[in-house]
């Protein structure tokens, strides 16, 4: 498919034009407005620019002091983790995962995991399972 500019109406900010699909029978008027091109280029930025700042506002404070954390009552099958949350001033429960139980592996960058492995296990990819799971560090799974 190709698009050939006949011509632009200034006056308007309005492209005119012919697109071709193919062969010259099948052609098709184009009419362009500049001004829609341009208005999506602006909310592209606007949303970028805003995602940019938002980013940018999640800033760590060195004084642990200012930052108010919620009191944390882990239950039975939950591991309490101290300075997990909030730049490292608030703790966090977590839920302990079994060995060969399905597992998230944290993403870099993302909020804080709310569950990890018992100890002496890692959360990995298992190919002849296809699972993410909790695997002993001498990977040692083996399917039941």
């Amino acid at each position: 498919m190709q698009i050939f500019i006949t011509h632009v109406d200034k006056g308007s900010s309005v492209i005119f034009g012919q697109m071709y699909a193919g062969s010259s029978e099948n052609t098709t008027e184009v009419c362009l407005s500049i001004f829609a091109l341009k208005t999506k280029m602006l909310k592209i930025i606007l949303l970028m620019s805003i995602g940019i700042v938002v980013a940018e506002a999640i800033q760590c404070t060195t004084d642990c002091s200012e930052v108010c954390c919620k009191p944390v009552h882990c239950t039975k099958d939950q591991i309490l983790v101290k300075n997990a949350l909030n730049c490292g001033c608030c703790d966090q429960c977590r839920t302990i995962i079994r060995k060969g139980e399905r597992c998230n592996p944290p993403i870099f960058g993302g909020p804080p995991p709310t569950s990890q492995c018992e100890e002496g296990t890692s959360c990995t990819y298992v190919e002849n399972c296809g699972k993410t799971i909790c695997v002993g560090y001498n990977y040692d799974y083996t399917e039941d």
